[in-house]
């Protein structure tokens, strides 16, 4: 191993770790923006009864129900990987 493979794998891999951060700093800043965003109580109280009513009508066999027919569409030739995607 020479001084210029380690130096020329070394600039590859800084590359990567910077076109990562510029992928994800856009989400970080939405959701750090979206945390510090102060909610009144009604409408955390409403989020709240919104979430209370989803966890209500969900069940294992819904959530089962519904990969097994999203598998089951993907099996269709050449629509089925479209779909998937």
């Amino acid at each position: 191993m020479t001084d210029s493979w380690l130096l020329e794998n070394l600039h590859v891999k800084s590359q990567k770790n910077y076109d990562n951060v510029g992928f994800l700093a856009p989400f970080s800043i939405r959701n750090e923006c979206s945390a510090l965003t102060p909610l009144s109580r009604e409408d955390a109280n409403s989020l709240n009864n919104e979430l209370e009513q989803v966890r209500q009508n969900v069940s294992v066999q819904s959530i089962f129900g519904n990969n097994l027919l999203i598998c089951l569409v993907m099996f269709v030739p050449i629509l089925g990987p479209i779909f998937g995607l």
